[in-house]
Protein backbone atom coordinates (compact mmCIF):
# COMPACT_ATOMS: atom_id res chain seq x y z
CA UNK A 1 0.00 0.00 0.00
CA UNK A 2 1.17 3.51 -0.83
CA UNK A 3 0.11 6.95 0.33
CA UNK A 4 -2.47 8.40 -2.10
CA UNK A 5 -0.97 11.88 -1.54
CA UNK A 6 2.83 11.50 -1.86
CA UNK A 7 3.00 7.83 -2.96
CA UNK A 8 5.42 6.91 -0.17
CA UNK A 9 5.34 3.30 0.99
CA UNK A 10 6.09 4.14 4.62
CA UNK A 11 2.65 4.08 6.22
CA UNK A 12 1.40 2.94 9.60
CA UNK A 13 -1.99 1.86 10.88
CA UNK A 14 -3.81 4.65 12.71
CA UNK A 15 -6.82 2.92 14.25
CA UNK A 16 -10.28 2.23 12.87
CA UNK A 17 -13.28 4.38 12.04
CA UNK A 18 -15.59 4.75 15.06
CA UNK A 19 -18.76 4.21 13.01
CA UNK A 20 -17.56 1.73 10.40
CA UNK A 21 -15.22 -0.62 12.22
CA UNK A 22 -14.22 -2.39 9.00
CA UNK A 23 -12.49 0.80 7.77
CA UNK A 24 -8.79 0.83 8.64
CA UNK A 25 -7.12 4.23 8.97
CA UNK A 26 -3.49 4.87 8.05
CA UNK A 27 -0.96 7.69 8.43
CA UNK A 28 1.85 8.35 5.99
CA UNK A 29 5.26 8.81 7.60
CA UNK A 30 6.40 10.84 4.60
CA UNK A 31 3.76 13.57 4.40
CA UNK A 32 1.85 12.89 7.66
CA UNK A 33 -1.49 12.71 5.80
CA UNK A 34 -4.16 10.37 7.15
CA UNK A 35 -6.34 8.25 4.88
CA UNK A 36 -8.47 5.12 5.00
CA UNK A 37 -8.39 1.86 3.09
CA UNK A 38 -11.91 2.20 1.74
CA UNK A 39 -11.63 5.50 -0.11
CA UNK A 40 -7.92 6.33 0.05
CA UNK A 41 -8.94 9.90 0.82
CA UNK A 42 -7.79 12.21 3.55
CA UNK A 43 -9.31 11.73 6.98
CA UNK A 44 -9.15 15.31 8.19
CA UNK A 45 -11.10 15.21 11.41
CA UNK A 46 -12.20 13.01 14.28
CA UNK A 47 -14.61 11.17 12.01
CA UNK A 48 -14.75 10.24 8.37
CA UNK A 49 -18.20 11.69 7.75
CA UNK A 50 -18.87 14.12 4.93
CA UNK A 51 -17.66 17.01 7.08
CA UNK A 52 -14.38 15.19 7.74
CA UNK A 53 -13.38 14.76 4.12
CA UNK A 54 -11.86 17.68 2.29
CA UNK A 55 -13.74 18.75 -0.83
CA UNK A 56 -10.85 18.34 -3.24
CA UNK A 57 -10.59 14.68 -2.30
CA UNK A 58 -14.06 13.79 -3.58
CA UNK A 59 -14.24 11.71 -6.75
CA UNK A 60 -15.14 13.69 -9.86
CA UNK A 61 -18.87 14.27 -10.13
CA UNK A 62 -19.62 13.60 -6.45
CA UNK A 63 -21.19 16.52 -4.61
CA UNK A 64 -22.67 16.99 -1.17
CA UNK A 65 -26.02 18.72 -0.88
Amino acid sequence: MRCPHCHADQIIKQGRDEHQRARQRYRCLGCQQKFDDLTGYCVCGPSSTATGVVGWALPEGVEFE
